[in-house]
């Protein structure tokens, strides 16, 4: 077999393997929310998203050994409907795959070469770049060391100290290796050292080791591979051709992409799982705290991930629920933490006693910064409860809405900006209850006309304070 269907091989199985070991990260069907781009896209329902999971694995499978046109649109398309209906699915190794999986696609039978060029410099940008994420002193200090602890512990001191404080070189040396495989005079011993981190890696997070994150043990796999197969040979590809290959535009796309937008990183601009910014122990983190009352509405399944902390202010970590249900860390950007902590504000009562605490990673800038979140700034949809007994109210948020004068009623002390809804930046809320939104203004003027016959029906059985507000639908 030639170096190009090994590649392609190569690929697809890592893919395989990565669904394999976290398949709840790819279905609907879960506690831990998923987070659309968009908010107009409604996830997969059970069983269109097992559907959808069954039919992207047996495309990639065709794949491997016959890759034909069609197959490739059709796999393409799964991947980007997956990809599209939660960013928590943009793991590291997911975004890797994806993209040289497209190259070897877009590339075709005849540019092969420019297609393993292209995954030439994947390779290389993500050493460079997870080494440069690792210039910290949280990797120094606590990533590294929590790393090769459980491997070292039972060594004699003597030997402990020096691998314990290789920490300080290992960004220089992952730096080193993405630049000596450009190289053709260093990528020999890049190529034998980038190997010999992989494995050391898998000792230590692998069966021998932590035992951690095992998702990842594929890639690690992988990695060796894809070195084995694109530097194996000194001479080919020279380093303008990993670069600027000439021949293959596509190549410059993954040139911004892996080369120069994770520089943004530095200053929070663009995403670290799509800056090879791995194992670096600098991420933005985020932990929910709830209150008794609130723990109390909590499914089974989400309240296993909570610990008790102080008095009435239990710590549900983010993190843990997407290992715990997933196997894969969460998806680190305050977009998605938000969007987490919006789920579970919809199980406390009245949106009370849930708080989002947001600590931002070191950075350049925009950086180093704590944000703390309450549902009230969360939910973009005022609950049932949040108005006011009488349903006549609801007349008055029209009559406010469009600026006339208030007749009659009383007890309307709610501030009426509560009342205009927002349109939610998630799946979850997005329901028809706009009141007062442009282009909605001829709809409400029907409500306005029959005003006096509503309020008359309406007063003779006015609803609960703490019950169900008819529904408004506004299509």
């Amino acid at each position: 077999m030639t170096r190009s269907p090994m590649l392609r091989l190569s690929v697809i199985l890592a893919l395989l393997a990565g669904f394999a070991l976290s398949p709840k990260l790819w279905l609907s069907s879960r506690t831990y929310p998923l987070t659309p781009v968009w908010q107009f896209l409604r996830p997969l329902s059970s069983p269109a998203d097992h559907i959808v999971f069954y039919a992207l694995a047996a495309a990639l499978i065709v794949l491997s050994f016959a890759p034909r046109r069609a197959t490739f649109t059709a796999a393409f398309a799964l991947l980007a409907l997956v990809a599209l209906q939660d960013q928590s699915r943009w793991q590291p190794w997911f975004y890797q795959y994806v993209v040289m999986l497209l190259a070897i696609a877009l590339a075709g039978a005849g540019r092969q070469a420019a297609a393993r060029n292209t995954c030439c410099l994947i390779v290389a940008a993500t050493y460079i770049w997870s080494g440069l994420a690792k210039l910290n002193p949280n990797f120094m200090s606590d990533a590294f060391p929590s790393l090769v602890d459980p491997l070292i512990k039972t060594w004699p001191t003597a030997a402990q100290w020096p691998v314990g404080h290789l920490g300080y070189l290992a960004p220089f040396l992952e730096c080193g290796l993405g630049a000596g495989l450009i190289t053709r005079r260093f990528r020999p011993a890049a190529l034998f050292f980038a190997i010999a981190m992989h494995a050391f890696i898998l000792i230590t997070i692998g069966p021998l080791g932590r035992r951690y994150n095992s998702v990842v043990w594929p890639w690690n796999l992988a990695m060796m591979a894809f070195l084995l197969i694109l530097f194996r040979r000194t001479e080919d590809p020279a380093p303008q051709d990993i670069l600027w290959g000439r021949e293959f535009a596509y190549q410059k796309v993954v040139l911004v992409l892996f080369a120069i937008m994770p520089a943004l990183s530095f200053f929070n601009l663009w995403d670290d799982y799509l800056s090879s910014a791995l194992y670096s122990g600098n991420k933005t983190s985020a932990v929910i705290y709830v209150s008794d009352a609130a723990l109390d509405r909590l499914p089974e399944q989400i309240a296993d991930y909570v610990t008790e902390g102080a008095p009435d202010r239990n710590e549900l970590d983010i993190n843990d629920w997407s290992f715990g249900e997933m196997n894969v860390p969460s998806y680190p950007a305050p977009r998605i933490y938000k969007n987490v902590a919006r789920q579970v504000c919809r199980y406390a009562p009245d949106g009370a006693g849930v708080e989002l605490v947001v600590e931002g990673k070191f950075a350049l800038a925009n950086g180093n910064r704590r944000s703390v979140y309450h549902c009230a700034d969360l939910l973009p949809l005022v609950p049932p409860s949040a108005f006011p007994g009488r349903a006549e109210s609801v007349l008055r948020a029209f009559r406010d809405a469009l600026g006339l004068e208030a007749r009659g009623g009383t007890g309307f002390e709610h501030d009426q900006a509560r009342l205009v809804p927002r349109m939610a930046d998630d799946t979850g809320f997005r329901q028809r209850d706009g009141i007062a939104r442009q282009g909605h203004i001829a709809e409400l003027l029907v409500f306005v006309i029959q005003l006096r016959v509503f309020e008359a029906a309406m007063q003779t059985a006015p609803l609960h304070a703490r019950g169900e507000v008819a529904p408004l639908g506004t299509d």
